[in-house]
């Protein structure tokens, strides 16, 4: 009930907040290749392997993965056709993440889901503080070059809010307890954050594989600079 709660509260708080004056955007590191995205996917289709996660966008474990991680599956096994991932919403930490959800979900509306979303990671503030905001959701559209008139109305669209609250409440249903939580091929993943532990999971699912898409060696892989802690942001209890 906390997180429907949470979730109810919606945009409107939060587009009345104010961003920091004179705050620079954080631009992404390692921005995602071209090519590769299509909606909340990245990589081919017709990828053996699929991977699902469902992150909040306030979710500082979600970050930590995002930022140091996923571009390391993505150069290792998306670029080479072996692993579709696809983004979820499980915005429960409040109502900054519903926002960030809906101007993700605006920004994939012109095709730039996947930008959009690195940019919210990599200036991700603290929970509730304030930083996900309409100015800052404009700041980001002006700097990917969309529509700003089309995204502001997005924002407003009630639908999008009530399709983030919609996944949330699909993966409350598959028994998500916090973020990030991943399926691989459409089992829950338990095994650690870092990059070996999931290299490991995607290099068994690609052993189950048709041989024409067997997995490359990933024993030389770049080992990401941090790797996120053994744990999630979990699901607050009810009282």
């Amino acid at each position: 009930m906390l997180v429907l709660a949470a979730l109810g509260l919606g945009v409107v708080l939060v587009q009345n907040a104010t961003t920091a004056p004179g705050k620079a955007l954080v631009t992404p590191s390692q921005p995602v290749p071209a090519g590769l995205a299509h909606g909340r996917s990245l990589g081919k289709t017709t990828a053996p392997v699929k991977l699902d996660e469902w992150e909040d966008f306030q979710c500082p474990y979600c970050d930590e993965y995002t930022l140091n991680v996923e571009p390391h599956l993505v150069s290792q096994y998306v670029t080479n056709g072996q692993l579709e991932i696809t983004y979820h919403d499980f915005s429960f930490i409040g109502a900054e993440s519903v926002s960030a959800a809906v101007a993700a979900r605006c920004a994939g509306d012109q095709g730039q889901f996947w930008a959009y979303m690195e940019y919210l990671f990599s200036n991700q503030g603290s929970e509730n503080g304030g930083t996900f905001n309409q100015t800052f959701f404009d700041r980001v559209a002006d700097q990917l070059g969309l529509n700003r008139a089309t995204f502001d109305t997005c924002l407003s669209d009630p639908s999008k809010s009530s399709a983030v609250q919609a996944e949330t409440n699909q993966g409350q249903q598959l028994g998500i307890k916090g973020t990030p939580t991943f399926f691989l091929d459409g089992k829950q993943y338990s095994g650690g954050l870092d990059l070996s532990s999931i290299s490991a999971a995607i290099d068994t699912a690609l052993q189950s594989a048709p041989p024409s898409a067997s997995p490359a060696t990933s024993s030389t892989a770049p080992a990401p600079s941090t790797s996120p802690g053994a744990s999630q942001r979990a699901v607050p209890s009810a009282s």
